[in-house]
């Protein structure tokens, strides 16, 4: 699923068309629900589950609706998840632009990766890295457990 790309060659006009759809099967993930509609029949559930649906601007990956359900871990679990501390934090590049990296072509995506390690490990001035707040986090963590 995802792309579609072909030639159609119309009679009436005598031309050879080039066509191309992009996110066909998110498309379809999204409609299988009225996929037998017209047969009177019911579709298929689906659940998505995708960590990527907030990248936006490309049909392939991008789901215009929010999310409605968030998955937690059971209450017995043993550490790891359950002391996990999850965030989104977006992070900019040297000029002051949220990096995104989801959807871009391979070349932009590599850049942007580069940007992405940069924001999180880099020193700006006297404010600690993203990645040092973290370890200091952690080694707070571990001074309370004693």
């Amino acid at each position: 699923m995802g792309n579609i790309l072909g030639f159609k060659y119309s009679k009436k006009s005598g031309k050879l068309e080039y066509f191309r759809y992009l996110g066909i099967g998110r498309y379809l993930l999204l409609n299988f629900l009225q996929l037998f509609a017209a047969d009177g029949r019911d579709g298929l559930h689906t659940v998505l589950i995708f960590g990527t649906s907030y990248g936006t601007g490309n049909p392939a990956y991008h789901i215009s609706t929010k999310p409605t359900v968030l998955l937690k871990p059971e209450k017995t679990m043993d550490g790891g998840i359950q002391d996990s501390d999850f965030r989104f934090t977006p992070q900019m590049n040297s000029q002051h632009n949220y990096i995104t990296v989801l959807g871009l072509p391979y070349d932009k995506r590599k850049i942007a990766n580069d940007e992405m390690i940069a924001a999180i490990c880099n020193n700006s001035g006297r404010v600690p890295s993203f990645l040092d707040g973290i370890f200091k986090k952690i080694q707070e963590k571990e001074k309370e457990k004693g």
